[in-house]
């Protein structure tokens, strides 16, 4: 006869799996991620040398520290039908620089046709570094945060060293630049939580601790657990309790999706902890005749009578 598993080890190996399967499992968004390309409906440079003049119709868009000279870019945020979850722009260089230049969010009324270094413009004064910029490729900015709940993006390419930097303009049809958008569907099921380890359900234990392995249906979950019917607080599975007294107790653990659906039906686990040492009753006789003294026998109690006397039954 073969060797086998006992049930409850294979139980706790299948919960393991099981648990191990839930964590790991992607939003079922992730595969169902969305790109858009968009080009800008404006772009420019100005220059510090010219401050009157207006470059909105170049063909390239000029980036230097001194004379100072600024690209402006201003991209439409579509309809994405979903959540944003990264936004790049895409500027084709024809230079090479070792400093690179910087991209700053930025303010102000500015028309391509008419903006020049005079146009009252506001900077970020924190922006994203590209570094190293080689001619002939695409350089790619992150500006996830300046698109997040946006339908315009404004975008300032700035350089701090006396370095000019050219980069092709939207009047380049074939090297135009280019905001990508990548969206996934908005989120509106909650995750599933499952205890995949901890006291079985029902049970009594002398055990004033218990632990319990938990699981989200979701990844990128994060838990919140309750004991006794007490406020949801977050944890983590493992979540240990200790110094549980006597009495039912009752647990119950719920995920959180990274968009924020709330399992509306938490998993729970209500169990005994049986404190209570077991005792033992001494047990007398209905019957039992207890000697004590009556006055009616001269104080006596005889038992070796056939009927006692002297005696009387305990009340």
């Amino acid at each position: 006869m073969g060797r086998g598993w006992s049930v409850p080890v294979a139980a706790s190996i299948l919960g393991l799996l099981v648990g191990a399967f839930l964590v790991a499992s992607p939003p079922a968004s992730a595969a169902m991620s969305r790109t858009q390309v968009v080009t800008p409906t404006g772009d420019a440079f100005v220059s510090a040398a010219q401050p009157r003049t207006r470059f909105g119709s170049a063909r390239e868009l000029r980036v230097d520290g001194k004379p100072r000279e600024r690209a402006y870019l201003r991209f439409r945020i579509p309809a994405l039908g979903g959540r944003l979850t990264r936004a790049t722009v895409r500027v084709y260089s024809r230079t090479t620089s070792s400093r690179g230049f910087v991209a700053r969010g930025m303010s102000g009324s500015w028309l391509e046709r008419s903006v020049t270094f005079r146009t009252p413009i506001r900077l970020s004064h924190r922006g994203t570094p590209t570094g190293t910029v080689r001619s002939g490729t695409y350089e790619n900015i992150d500006v996830t945060a300046l698109a997040r709940n946006r339908t315009t993006v404004d975008l300032a390419l700035t350089a701090g060293a006396p370095e000019v930097m050219r980069l092709a303009s939207r009047e380049v049809r074939e090297r135009r630049p280019q905001l990508v958008l990548t969206s996934v569907p908005f989120d509106t099921l909650p995750p599933q939580t499952t205890i995949t380890g901890g006291p079985p359900a029902l049970t009594r234990t002398r055990s004033p601790s218990a632990s319990f392995a938990l699981a989200a249906s979701e990844g990128g979950s994060r838990l919140e657990c309750r004991l006794d019917g007490g406020a949801f607080a977050a944890c983590a599975s493992p979540k240990t309790y200790t110094g549980l007294g006597p009495g039912v107790h009752s647990f119950a653990a719920r995920a959180i999706d990274a968009a924020g659906n709330v399992d509306t039906s938490p998993a729970s686990r209500t169990w005994t902890v049986d404190g209570t040492a077991p005792t033992v009753s001494a047990v007398r006789p209905a019957d039992l005749v207890e000697p004590e003294r009556d006055r009616r026998h001269g104080g006596a109690c005889d038992f070796d009578r056939e009927r006692p006397v002297g005696c009387r039954k305990r009340v």
